[in-house]
């Protein structure tokens, strides 16, 4: 190592002394960053409780994957619906100069929103008549029609998701988070002590409190419809010449990066599905953390030009920490937020914590590029991930079955990193010049 990266590091490290640290967390932005994590851990913490409840009272993995394949399929459908236009609300909603504005551009959003969510429950509940031709299972194609109905709590999920970023209204999405969270939970285990669970009622139960937190949060922002005719054409414009490049590179790629959850139910069965959602859950919290750092920045990052490295530094030994706390407190947290049944997870933990990682590694690189407006690089990156995770995916999954599905999500998070950390440098160089 030459002198240059031993002084540089010496700096970043004298950066990271006490003082430093408690400057850095007692600033808004780091106050919004651990609101959101922890709320999101409180979420965690929830629906490893629903696991536990659906874990020991469905069925079996069978039932259960019956739940986790609906969701993917949920998760998977929507990218095809949201157009660009809450990733171009987010950018407007960054450049908001009081509060008023950001409420009659929140009532803008909110109405659009609706339309998407009509669409989305209408289409998903005519399509779930085509899934006994793509899963052998009627019972799945028989959960989601009834469960279709409530498909519009999606559209709200990536709403509060996307715009909250952008307005930096993080505590009103880590109550959102919350809520939402605690409501399945306390529904679920109200519905055990009544009756018999399946996972029909668990599914609605899951969507239903989805819902219910989210008008709750619509209530808390305020948003003003006085004026919303007057915010259509500067969303217009934004979504034509930024979300729209955003939407198409999600569109193929969103899918493209879950398509391993959707065809392991397909490809193996609903128990494996079962397998790979509970191991998923348990690296969840290092993907957020980064998320939530990332997020509560990105208003920052729109006047930046260039990630500061102590940022960069501190994301990943966070990500080190909790990962290595996860890979090897694995079989005391499956006990814990499962059954002994899924003790089959254990083998799954390393790919998994792994690609936890690097996913939460290229967080603040993306979330830079976006709040830059890059979005024709971003979709242009997008394409070639996705040719990525389509190939892979078929030929891991299909050959090596759910271990493979699990090493395939390494191998992409590994691809989106260097793609995404490639589009960074550009968007810095872009700055620069």
């Amino acid at each position: 190592m030459n002198k240059t990266k031993i002084h540089a590091l010496s700096a970043i490290t004298k950066k990271l002394s006490y003082g430093n640290i408690l400057k850095i967390i007692s600033t808004p932005e780091s106050k919004k960053a651990i609101v959101l994590y922890f709320s999101q851990l409180l979420g965690i913490i929830f629906s490893f409780a629903t696991q536990k409840l659906n874990t020991n009272n469905l069925s079996g993995p069978q039932e259960y994957g019956i739940v986790t394949a609906s969701l993917a399929i949920f998760t998977f459908m929507y990218m095809f619906f949201e157009f660009g236009v809450f990733a171009s609300g987010a950018r407007l909603l960054a450049t908001c100069k009081t509060e008023q504005q950001t409420r009659e551009m929140y009532g803008t959003l909110l109405i659009m929103v609706f339309f998407i969510s009509i669409l989305f429950s209408i289409l998903m509940t005519l399509g779930s008549a085509f899934l006994p031709f793509v899963y052998s299972s009627e019972q799945i194609r028989q959960v989601m029609t009834l469960a279709s109905l409530l498909a519009w709590v999606y559209p709200l999920q990536f709403f509060f998701q996307e715009t909250a970023q952008g307005s930096g209204k993080i505590y009103q999405l880590s109550m959102y988070t919350v809520l939402s969270k605690f409501l399945y939970t306390a529904s679920l285990g109200i519905a055990i002590l009544f009756c018999s669970v399946n996972s029909t009622l668990s599914l609605l139960l899951n969507l239903g409190s989805m819902g219910v937190s989210g008008l709750i949060a619509i209530y808390a922002l305020k948003p003003s419809f006085a004026r919303w005719k007057h915010n259509i054409p500067a969303l217009k414009t934004e979504i034509r010449e930024y979300g729209l490049h955003i939407y198409i590179g999600r569109a193929l790629a969103s899918p493209a990066f879950n398509l391993t959850s959707v065809l392991i139910p397909y490809l193996n069965n609903t128990a494996s599905s079962a397998y790979f959602s509970v191991g998923g859950s348990l690296s969840a919290p290092m993907v957020m953390a980064s998320q939530s750092i990332s997020s509560s920045l990105f208003k920052n990052f729109s006047t930046q030009k260039k990630l500061k490295n102590r940022l960069i530094l501190i994301n990943i030994i966070i990500l080190t920490v909790l990962g290595g706390g996860i890979y090897f407190g694995a079989p005391m947290l499956i006990h814990l937020v499962a059954s002994s049944k899924y003790i089959e997870v254990i083998p799954l933990m390393l790919p998994l914590v792994l690609a936890g990682f690097f996913q939460g590694f290229y967080q603040p690189f993306n979330l830079f590029v976006s709040a830059h407006g890059k979005g024709i690089w971003t979709k242009q990156i997008s394409i070639v991930c996705t040719i990525f995770d389509v190939v892979s995916s078929v030929l891991l999954v299909s050959y090596y079955g759910l271990i493979g599905a699990c090493w395939q999500s390494v191998a992409s998070r590994v691809f989106w990193s260097m793609m995404i950390y490639y589009n960074y440098n550009r968007t810095v160089r872009s700055l620069t010049e």
